[in-house]
This record gives C-alpha cells, sequence and structure tokens, in this order.
C-alpha cells in the first residue's frame, strides 16, 4: 500500500525542481523538445517515470513549457525505443 504522505512529500519537493526546469524550458536554449542535447537524454527518462503516476502527471501538468519539452521527447523514436512501456498518466 502506498504511503500517501511519503507521496505528498515528495511531490511538494518536486515543486522545486518541476519550476526550476519549467524556466530553463521556458528559455529555449535547451530543453525546446527540437534540438535534442544530453540534458535531454538525461532527463527525459526520470521526467518519464514521473510522468507515470497519475500524481506526478497532475503536477507536471502545472509546467506547460516542461511539459511540451516532455510531450516532444516522448515522440523521440530513440526515446520511444528504450522506454519502458510507460503510458501518460491521467490526472
Amino acid at each position: 500500500m502506498p504511503d500517501e504522505a511519503v507521496i505528498e512529500d515528495g511531490l511538494e519537493r518536486a515543486k522545486t525542481v518541476l519550476s526550476g526546469l519549467e524556466t530553463i524550458a521556458r528559455e529555449g536554449l535547451v530543453l525546446d523538445g527540437t534540438n535534442l542535447t544530453l540534458a535531454d537524454l538525461h532527463l527525459a527518462p526520470m521526467i518519464g517515470f514521473f510522468n507515470a503516476a497519475p500524481e506526478g502527471a497532475a503536477a507536471l501538468g502545472r509546467y506547460p513549457a516542461l511539459l511540451r519539452w516532455f510531450d516532444a521527447i516522448a515522440e523521440n523514436p530513440a526515446y520511444r525505443a528504450t522506454c519502458p512501456p510507460l503510458t501518460r498518466a491521467k490526472p
């Protein structure tokens, strides 16, 4: 059984990271969904797993630039070929 207190704590802590990533994605220099960089390759699997949980998908939905980036990366053939079969959770 999941520990809801641990999940809530993790989501609260994730806000700082997601906010920082949102700023980076909004700048458009990296995490733009078009130009694949080492940052994309490192971050995409972590966001993919985070997004697979309904709570993570709901949290990610509050960061539109980061979500646009992830939606674009999730369509990349290399990402799809190496990603475990996760579906995007619906908040």
